[in-house]
């Protein structure tokens, strides 16, 4: 690419027009609007949330591209192998433990619903048991009222 673009904003606007995508359902399908690429708005940076949209939709584009400006705009395979042997990271590996996280996670997720459930019902449980327990202490404190005043009209008569 014999063009720089200063901001990360306008190479990814230059990946979608190079890409032929409509700007528009682009920015939409990463949660942006054009809005944001208007103006001062271009000199911003891109949101988190935005960036992990492109990394996992748009596979051809080179993060650190779009990141820096630095290198090719689009992925090859020569492009992942010298990415791959210059940071020493193995990806495949790295996708797959990730891949056990996420399952592990929603293992997780499951064991604590269902608790959270148990739990719930304990709770609904311990709530009946304690207004039966009220009721019976009115109950006991009424009926020692009652005897009481049956001992003290007795001793008076």
């Amino acid at each position: 690419m014999d063009e720089k673009y200063t901001y990360i904003k306008e190479r990814l606007l230059y990946y979608a027009k190079n890409q032929g995508f409509k700007i528009e359902s682009f920015l939409d399908s990463i949660g942006m609007t054009y809005g944001s690429f208007k103006g001062k708005a271009k000199e911003g940076s891109l949101n988190s949330s935005a960036i992990a949209e492109i990394y996992t939709k748009y596979t051809d584009l080179n993060i650190g591209w779009l990141l820096t400006g630095n290198g090719e705009m689009l992925i090859t395979n020569n492009t992942t192998e010298a990415v791959q042997e210059n940071s020493g990271i193995d990806y495949k590996e790295l996708a797959e433990a990730r891949k056990e996280t996420i399952e592990s996670q929603k293992e997780t997720i499951t064991t604590l619903k269902d608790k959270n459930i148990l739990l719930e019902k304990n709770s609904e449980k311990s709530e009946k048991q304690i207004a039966f327990l009220e009721s019976e202490l009115d109950r006991l404190k009424q009926e020692l009222a009652n005897t009481t005043r049956q001992g003290g009209n007795r001793a008076a008569g």
